[in-house]
């Protein structure tokens, strides 16, 4: 797949919902009439949807790290029992 920046940056324009009406239609227009930028257009939300996946994923490894560091690390008991203090049943 070979797309110009200025292709590359139209559609992130396009996905962020960025354009202005007019620009939208000559943009849809565009994906009827050219397969090849159509094509592109879907690679990149793919791109896209693997790239926050894999942010997600990230974020996940991260918290729980920093949750095993904070209830599991005999120096920070206090702060253990403060939050369970706040989510117990009264």
């Amino acid at each position: 797949m070979k797309i110009s920046w200025n292709d590359t940056r139209h559609i992130e324009r396009y996905l962020n919902n960025e354009l202005s009406k007019e620009e939208k239609i000559l943009f849809e227009a565009r994906l009827v009439l050219e397969p090849h930028f159509k094509l592109n257009v879907g690679l990149l939300k793919q791109i896209r949807s693997l790239i926050k996946l894999y942010g997600r994923k990230n974020m996940k490894v991260e918290i729980g790290k920093i949750h095993h560091k904070l209830f599991q690390n005999p120096e920070h008991v206090i702060f253990q029992k403060r939050i369970q203090q706040l989510f117990k049943d009264n």
